[in-house]
């Protein structure tokens, strides 16, 4: 997701639902970017997923794919990230 110097204009809320089904298709350099939007350390997103700096790194890197819980959090993480940039915005 490449959002920088672009307007986002949603015509619906978003939802969880629709958060997840972007989550669920997110590859390693997506989370890196989610994290990097939300300015955290490997370690400071890690600890708000409650999982390992290590566990984040490999997901970084490709080697291991989140887990089902993992993925709902990050889900949530990425949905307030979602509508923080859609306030911004409006």
């Amino acid at each position: 997701m490449r959002l920088r110097g672009k307007k986002i204009y949603f015509k619906y809320p978003l939802t969880k639902r629709l958060v997840g089904c972007i989550i669920r298709s997110m590859e390693s350099k997506e989370i890196k970017n989610l994290r990097a939007k939300l300015k955290l350390t490997q370690k400071e997103f890690a600890g708000r997923l409650k999982v390992d700096a290590i566990t984040v790194s490999r997901w970084e890197r490709g080697e291991q794919k989140p887990d089902i819980v993992s993925k709902r959090k990050l889900t949530r993480l990425a949905l307030r990230q979602l509508n923080r940039l859609a306030k911004m915005v409006s």
